[in-house]
Order: C-alpha cells, then sequence, then structure tokens
C-alpha cells in the first residue's frame, strides 16, 4: 500500500496517467496541490463501449 506525504489532505480525484498508466494524480478539495505517485500495480485503461468498433 502506497501512502501520501505527511501533511496531505484526503485525495478527492485520482486519475493514473502515461505511458503505461503507471503514475497516479491524487487532488483534493482541501489543499491546494496535486500529489503524484508511482502505485506498484498500473492502471487500466477506460473502454468506451459506444465508441469501440464493431465488427
Amino acid at each position: 500500500m502506497t501512502t501520501l506525504p505527511r501533511g496531505s489532505s484526503s485525495a478527492t480525484n485520482v486519475a493514473f496517467y502515461g505511458e503505461g498508466l503507471d503514475r497516479l494524480a491524487l487532488a483534493s478539495s482541501c489543499g491546494y496541490n496535486i500529489v503524484t505517485i508511482a502505485p506498484k500495480q498500473p492502471g487500466a485503461p477506460i473502454r468506451l463501449p459506444g465508441l469501440e468498433r464493431r465488427g
């Protein structure tokens, strides 16, 4: 489990980013900073069924 730096507020918005979705950005409604971490498990791409090719 990855922990946020001391003094960080609770995360209200999170998003994976990077080439392999291997970074995680965390934002808080109580703070003015965006914290980024490198979690052990990368994120998964969003699947948008309505936009996929139908074959």
